[in-house]
């Protein structure tokens, strides 16, 4: 088999045969059913996965520290994005999510997290921006700092 690609072309060269054989294997990989549950089953664990998840994230709400954490959140929906230091002051305030446990600490940056996203989608920009090496920190990076989550 001659491949238009040199680089193809040399790896069919010298690929031995009974390795070219398990990489075919693996990309013909059973029928179209066997593909669709596959598929299935994955939607399916992943949506399980969301459901605990949320269930979690309502239960920790729930506490008398999770209750001032959904009010701070709450607080966080009036911010735009020119509000980044806003948002970093207000948390940089909060003593008592400083000396939380490392739990909640962990759960207030995600959820701060998916404010920042929502914030960044309402402007028009990407959800996701990590600065390059040397420019500033993000909002994100700063807030994760101040709360000691790694």
């Amino acid at each position: 088999m001659t491949a238009a690609n040199p680089f193809a072309a040399h790896a069919e060269t010298y690929t031995p045969r009974p390795v070219r054989t398990r990489q075919r294997r693996c990309t013909v990989r059973g029928s179209e059913a066997a593909r669709q549950k596959r598929i299935d089953e994955r939607n399916l664990l992943s949506a399980r996965y969301r459901r605990e998840e949320a269930r979690r994230v309502a239960e920790a709400l729930s506490s008398p520290l999770g209750r001032r954490l959904a009010d701070l959140l709450a607080s966080f929906d009036r911010l735009t994005i020119e509000d980044a230091e806003v948002m970093i002051d207000t948390i940089a305030l909060q003593g008592w999510l400083l000396a939380a446990d490392r739990e909640l600490r962990h759960l207030a940056l995600r959820l701060i997290d998916r404010r920042i996203a929502r914030i960044r989608r309402v402007a028009g920009l990407p959800e996701l921006d990590d600065p390059l090496p040397g420019a500033p920190d993000t909002a994100f990076l700063v807030i994760k700092r101040l709360l000691r989550v790694s």
